[in-house]
């Protein structure tokens, strides 16, 4: 049995398995070995080849994929989560590997690609009343209107150079996280569907990135921070407190209105007015009683039409291929992974085909959009 010849890095290893969604005993199962064997394999043994390559077919990668390290691995002190708490352990890691694999795909892009710029303000908080402040500075920071809707909360953070994506194995179980990195990233479930929330979703990781820098979130102050400054992100308090409609009934045909023009749940638009001190404790519950039994605590109706379409990854592809002829096949084969990997890691279908000989001269993109 020939001893696999080059380097193999156990991470590689752990970061394919836990994508695949394998524990250490399926592994060992597909590929004929035991789970302490393959444990042994993630913390320092080195496979035989013909190993090796069982390995690569059973996590739909090649045997390249485990003779480089990850350009930088990510685990839970580098993520906000939403719902930490109730997040399954198994679909943390998951997704932790898949950002970490996507993170080897921009990283490559950025070899060759001069990506935006990452502008996002690092603001202090000391209390509740600072998370509004510090989304009126954010908003003002990136020259949003204060008393107009934003119309992509994604195209927002795409400009402030961070890379926005999704993910399609986590179910329910992840809303959304941000990984707090040089070039920030954010990955929303695809699970979720309705305008209203992704945005918020959105914003509240856009808080997490703007309040909490070096802080480990996760923790019911935290999250209630971030939720308080995605409500104020995507509501600014004289907005609201100008259009809220107030009165001794609710007039849902008003709150579902600052829906559609603000884009922000109905939820979301009662218990910003609880924040605010519009609707007394009483009010308030009355209101989620009424949404519970029409059954929109789950799904709403009256979605806006604000686009929360990514846009930068899918440019830098393009700008990538077009400008140096490196396909998503080459690409594939620079990562070694085969193509149906790199397809659930990127939302780009692969074709097969050679990239041509590419230059070593970098360009620029320039992916700014001025409609936000």
């Amino acid at each position: 049995m020939t001893t696999f010849e080059h380097s193999f890095y156990g991470e590689k290893l752990r970061i394919g398995r836990l994508f695949a969604g394998l524990t250490l005993a399926e592994l060992g199962s597909l590929v004929g070995a035991s789970r302490q064997y393959i444990h042994q394999l993630e913390t320092g043994a080195t496979p035989a080849e013909d190993m090796v390559g069982a390995l690569a077919d059973a996590l739909g990668v090649t045997p390249t994929f485990f003779q480089s390290l990850p350009s930088g691995l990510i685990d839970t002190g580098d993520c906000h989560f939403r719902r930490l708490r109730k997040t399954k352990v198994s679909a943390q890691h998951q997704i932790m590997a898949f950002a970490t694999l996507f993170s080897d795909v921009v990283a490559r892009l950025e070899s060759t690609l001069d990506l935006p710029a990452v502008n996002f303000p690092s603001i202090d908080i000391d209390g509740i009343e600072d998370v509004e402040t510090a989304a009126a500075d954010a908003r003002q920071y990136w020259g949003l209107t204060p008393d107009q809707p934003i119309k992509s909360v994604t195209r927002v953070l795409e400009n402030a150079g961070a890379i926005v994506t999704e993910f399609s194995g986590a179910g329910s179980d992840i809303d959304a996280l941000s990984v707090a990195r040089l070039r920030p990233l954010i990955v929303r479930s695809d699970a979720k569907t309705a305008i209203s929330r992704i945005r918020f979703d959105l914003a509240h990781e856009c808080g997490h990135l703007v309040m909490h820098q070096g802080i480990v979130t996760g923790d019911e102050e935290t999250e209630a921070q971030a939720n308080r400054f995605a409500g104020a992100f995507l509501v600014p308090r004289a907005a609201f407190v100008r259009e809220f409609p107030r009165g001794s009934r609710f007039d849902w045909l008003a709150i579902f209105a600052m829906k559609k023009r603000w884009g922000i749940s109905a939820q979301a638009i009662i218990h910003r007015a609880s924040d605010l001190g519009l609707i007394d404790q009483a009010q308030t519950r009355r209101a989620y009683r009424f949404l519970s039994g029409k059954g929109y605590m789950r799904c709403e109706p009256g979605e806006s039409e604000h686009s929360e379409v990514p846009e930068m990854f899918a440019d830098a592809i393009d700008a990538i291929q077009v400008h140096f002829g490196i396909t998503p096949a080459a690409l594939c084969r620079e990562l070694g992974v085969k193509p149906e990997v790199f397809n659930r890691v990127t939302g780009i279908a692969v074709e097969e085909q050679e990239s041509s000989d590419t230059p070593s001269n970098v360009i620029q993109i320039d992916l700014f959009r001025s409609r936000r």
